[in-house]
């Protein structure tokens, strides 16, 4: 059975990831409101994530996995690795459980806890659970800014740290730092800072160059390999970069040219829009760039499966530049006027409704784990579900050995 895992980073206050919350879902369970909701499902479930690889999930960071009362009933943590695994209890856990005695026994096991979902008036939580979980997680959507702040004030003095949970914007995430949370979950992080903004480097204007040129009805090798042997740095990080293993070569590349025909036009374009999205996002957390090269593999693969119908590199740097706006903090629009892409994909990026738009909202609806939606684009753009779970596997994959070669040679 596939197995559909996305996953959601949770933040430091330094805005480091600290750990990912994974959702999950199997293909056979579409049309189901309730997942997971017997032993055989839920131990394929956790078969599929030891299958996986907690590893290639988080990258040697925790995993929150969320435990309905039923799971727990089961014994599914005890199936993990409690170095990885945070449970997250779910509110039904509170209610139908003998919850201070299940925290118990998995903290006996050596598992880190954490409470999803706290409200400040919630009559039914045991206070005595709180010495045996970790973390207690706040939705800001379902309380009041005082509300938060009561929340931390009461449970600051517990010996437990709070997650912040679906902070959407920079202000909420700065309030939650003031009121003294710990850690941040939302996609704040994906949106741009209204204080400031910033163009593009004037140093990667050799990259646009090359952008350009690319874009030409006959491109020229001659041209390409000249603005780059006459740029150091463009020629360092191309060569540095085609030789790692994400690009999978069985010869050491040793010169500009042979890097540009191993390459290709397709590949010399992503690479260079690359590089401007590292530069880009010198001050922003690892995370956006992280989220957005995995999106941008993603659709890459996904759009092999319209075959004639979009061109795969385009939903590639769609996909890539999907989330321009917050790392420039300037408007989409604004920002699109500047850069050489289709009409196709700045109509997209838009907002206005296409293929590639549709495209880009399924791909969307996945990370997010929002399955509901998800299976409805799927059948509105008329794909089956084949193959995707592995795409995004695969993705997180590229992404992994790209950021290792970034980091290793400081490209």
């Amino acid at each position: 059975m596939e197995i559909h895992v996305a996953r959601q980073p949770i933040f430091n206050r330094r805005k480091e990831t600290f750990a990912y919350e994974l959702f999950y879902r199997s293909k056979d369970e579409r049309d189901s409101s309730e997942i997971n909701q017997d032993s055989a499902t839920a131990t394929v479930m956790a078969n599929s994530l030891l299958t996986i690889g907690m590893d290639r999930l988080a990258e040697g960071k925790k995993c929150f996995i969320k435990f309905t009362d039923t799971l727990i009933g089961y014994n599914l943590p005890t199936l993990l690795d409690s170095g990885n695994v945070v449970i997250e209890l779910m509110r039904d856990a509170v209610k139908s459980l003998d919850l201070t005695e299940a925290c118990k026994k998995l903290k006996e096991k050596g598992f880190m806890l954490a409470l999803d979902d706290y409200y400040i008036y919630q009559s039914d939580f045991p206070e005595e659970a709180l010495e045996y979980l970790d973390y207690v997680k706040v939705d800001f959507t379902k309380n009041s800014p005082l509300e938060r702040d009561d929340i931390a004030r009461k449970l600051l003095k517990k010996n437990v740290k709070l997650i912040a949970e679906c902070v959407e914007s920079n202000e909420d995430f700065l309030e939650g730092m003031d009121m003294g949370y710990d850690y941040f979950q939302g996609y704040f992080f994906n949106k741009p800072e209204v204080i400031s903004h910033k163009d593009i480097p004037a140093s990667k204007l050799n990259a646009l160059h090359i952008i350009s040129e690319l874009n030409q009805m006959e491109p020229s090798f001659d041209v390409i390999e000249g603005i780059i042997k006459k740029d150091v740095s463009l020629s360092y990080k191309l060569l540095k970069l085609i030789n790692s293993a994400a690009f999978h070569v069985n010869v050491q590349v040793m010169s500009v040219r042979q890097a540009l025909v191993m390459l290709g036009f397709t590949e010399i374009r992503k690479f260079m829009y690359l590089i401007l999205l590292y530069d880009i996002c010198e001050d922003k957390p690892d995370e956006l760039v992280r989220n957005t090269l995995v999106r941008a593999k993603f659709g890459d693969y996904i759009s092999r499966k319209f075959t004639g119908k979009v061109d795969h590199g385009e939903i590639y740097l769609m996909e890539l530049f999907s989330s321009i706006d917050a790392m420039l903090n300037r408007p989409m629009a604004d920002i699109l006027e500047e850069l050489p892409l289709s009409e196709r994909v700045k109509s997209a990026l838009r907002g206005d409704k296409n293929i590639y738009q549709d495209i880009h909202q399924m791909i969307s609806f996945y990370e997010k784990g929002q399955w509901q939606s998800y299976y409805e684009q799927l059948d509105k753009l008329k794909i089956t579900d084949e193959g995707i779970a592995e795409y995004f596997l695969l993705s997180l994959d590229w992404t992994r050995e790209i950021f290792q070669v970034w980091n290793n040679y400081s490209i």
